[in-house]
């Protein structure tokens, strides 16, 4: 498999041919243990059948529908329509599922799920929340000025201190923009009621 030179993937290039590889790749590629390969520069040929490839599943996945009511909706579609171009016969009567059913005697045994989150760590403000690329999420007001470790996903926010899991949000792409959970407030709103009705939080609340 030829992969584009795209930047989650390479971080720079050094000189014309060489390029620096990002550290979630490597680490993808050691936790899978397979080996990667570029399109070269000045081949354009080599560009034309790496975007064959993305083509291929647009038209026969994305051609037939492509307005969903979520992201985890596309997800589930994309998942049933590539079970059935796999599940699909070809020419030598046997389908894709089929074949590598058959190696499966010779693969390495499958690893654990890799994690893909980004991890850092944030101190709780005198908000509590904690700032994720320009956003503040809430965490339960107890942990005012304590770290928490943090792993950031792609839709999602989850939030440990001392090992256990304290809070998970939705993760929100647009800056200085507020997650906030109301019940995380309990303790301090018994000693401050009259600050509930200005409070984000409130703003917040969903409805019924």
């Amino acid at each position: 498999m030829v992969y584009d030179n795209v930047r989650v993937m390479v971080a720079r290039f050094v000189g014309r041919s060489e390029k620096e590889l990002t550290k979630a790749l490597l680490k993808l590629s050691i936790y899978y243990g397979f080996h990667f390969r570029f399109t070269n520069t000045y081949q354009a040929h080599e560009k034309g059948h790496v975007e064959r490839s993305v083509e291929y599943i647009r038209r026969k996945i994305f051609s037939k529908r492509d307005e969903f009511s979520s992201l985890e909706e596309a997800r589930q579609y994309f998942k049933r329509e590539l079970k059935r171009l796999n599940a699909k016969p070809r020419k030598d009567a046997k389908s894709a599922y089929e074949i590598l059913q058959g190696e499966g005697d010779w693969l390495l045994p499958l690893p654990p799920l890799y994690d893909t989150a980004r991890i850092t760590e944030a101190r709780v403000d005198r908000y509590a929340c904690i700032t994720v690329d320009g956003n503040y999420y809430s965490v339960p007001d107890d942990l005012l000025k304590k770290f928490v470790f943090i792993k950031i996903y792609s839709d999602r926010i989850i939030c440990y201190h001392d090992e256990e899991k304290i809070t998970s949000h939705k993760r929100k792409y647009e800056r200085k923009k507020w997650s906030i959970d109301i019940t995380y407030y309990l303790r301090t709103l018994k000693l401050k009621l009259g600050v509930l009705v200005r409070s984000s939080a409130f703003s917040q609340i969903q409805p019924g």
